[in-house]
């Protein structure tokens, strides 16, 4: 999936599936703008009423895995190593 976005803002449930989600301002990201970013988290943690273990920005190629899989998987997130692993079905 092509997007013109580079960064995400996303809530993870405890178990690291992915729930809400917006896209980030890439200027404001890459310039590390912490006002904005913690903005940016709260709105996506007012998205919804799951309790969000973690709330973080993520690259474009991160939300694509997490949304769109890679054709063969689905993926969550490591909650140890922040990265998106395959999830196991159960």
């Amino acid at each position: 999936m092509a997007t013109n976005v580079k960064y995400y803002c996303m809530g993870f449930l405890a178990d690291g599936t992915p729930s809400v989600r917006t896209f980030a301002n890439t200027k404001d990201i890459e310039k590390n703008n912490e006002e904005y970013i913690t903005e940016l988290e709260q709105k996506v943690k007012n998205m919804t009423e799951e309790e969000l273990s973690v709330v973080e920005i993520i690259s474009a190629e991160e939300y694509n895995l997490y949304v769109n899989g890679d054709g063969t998987n689905s993926y969550i997130r490591d909650m140890e190593t922040a990265k998106p692993k395959i999830k196991i079905p159960p």
